[in-house]
Parts: C-alpha cells; sequence; structure tokens
C-alpha cells in the first residue's frame, strides 16, 4: 500500500493545469483587491477629530505666516532705519549732546556759586564764550526748524566744545 501511495502522488505530482484555465485563474487573482487590514490611526486622524484639524491647520498656517511676516518686517526695519531715516541717529546724537551740555552747564552754575570772585578777565572772557554758544544754539535751533539736522548737529557740537573750553577756564 506504502508503495501504491507514492506511486499515486507521483502521479498527481506530474498533473498540471491546462493553458486556458492558468489563463483564467491569473487574471481573476490579479483583478481581485487584497484586502487591507484596517490599521490602527492616531487621535487627530480619527473621524471625530478630521473635521476640526482639516480646517483648523488653514487658520493656524495663515496665523503663522502673519506673525513671520510682522516680526520681519520689524526686524528689518530696525535693520534699515539708520539707512532710510538717517534723522534717528542724528537726533539721538544731538539728544547725547544736549545731556553733556546741561551736565556742563550744571557744572558751570556750581564753580559760579562756590567761588567768591573772578576776576575782570575771566569774566570779559567768560561773557565772549557764554555769547558764541547763545549763538551757536540759536543757530542749531533755526537749521534744526528748517530740517538741517547734519548742520544743526554741528552747531550743537560747537556749543558743547565752547562749553568744555569755559569749565577748563572756571577751574
Amino acid at each position: 500500500m506504502n508503495k501504491n501511495l507514492l506511486k499515486n502522488l507521483g502521479a498527481l505530482k506530474k498533473i498540471k493545469p491546462d493553458a486556458e484555465y492558468s489563463k483564467r485563474s491569473r487574471l481573476l487573482i490579479l483583478s481581485v483587491q487584497p484586502l487591507k487590514e484596517p490599521a490602527l490611526t492616531p487621535v487627530f486622524r480619527a473621524p471625530r477629530f478630521g473635521f476640526v484639524f482639516k480646517f483648523a491647520t488653514i487658520p493656524a498656517i495663515a496665523i503663522v505666516l502673519i506673525m513671520i511676516i510682522f516680526w520681519g518686517s520689524s526686524y528689518l526695519g530696525q535693520l534699515f532705519t539708520p539707512i532710510f531715516f538717517p534723522q534717528k541717529g542724528l537726533t539721538a546724537e544731538a539728544e547725547e549732546l544736549n545731556h553733556s551740555i546741561q551736565i556742563k552747564l550744571s557744572e558751570i552754575k556750581y564753580y559760579l556759586e562756590t567761588q567768591s570772585t573772578i576776576d575782570a578777565d575771566t569774566a570779559a572772557t567768560l561773557q565772549i564764550q557764554l555769547q558764541k554758544i547763545t549763538d551757536e544754539l540759536e543757530e542749531a535751533n533755526a537749521l534744526t526748524s528748517q530740517l538741517k539736522l547734519e548742520e544743526s548737529l554741528e552747531k550743537i557740537k560747537s556749543a558743547e566744545q565752547i562749553l568744555s573750553a569755559i569749565n577748563g577756564l572756571i577751574r
């Protein structure tokens, strides 16, 4: 029986399907789409959240782009301000000089109040120098109203130098 079984199995092994059956089976197998196993979806892709995330991403991206545009324009504005608006730099320098002049005037006032006497030559020199400062600052004010800021700044610097000379003269 064992030999008979092996002989039958050998004969069955040699059996092949006819060409028409092979062709039809192959086409049938290829035409059927394989079943997909349900994949585990993340929470944000679940059907109940899909609608929210689908429509929430567009405004979120728009808000991020608007923030980038505002930040970028602000940064570029600060970067190019000295190039396009040199008056801001000149205004800052003029304010610094004004502060320096105020300090020097306070020092001169202090020295004049604490000194008991000033000789006539020193008083005459002080009067001439103070008149020069007054003229320089009046010219600077006129130039500022005409928007000639650079020339005005030069006049203020000149007045500061004269004040330094007066300060040195009094000490």
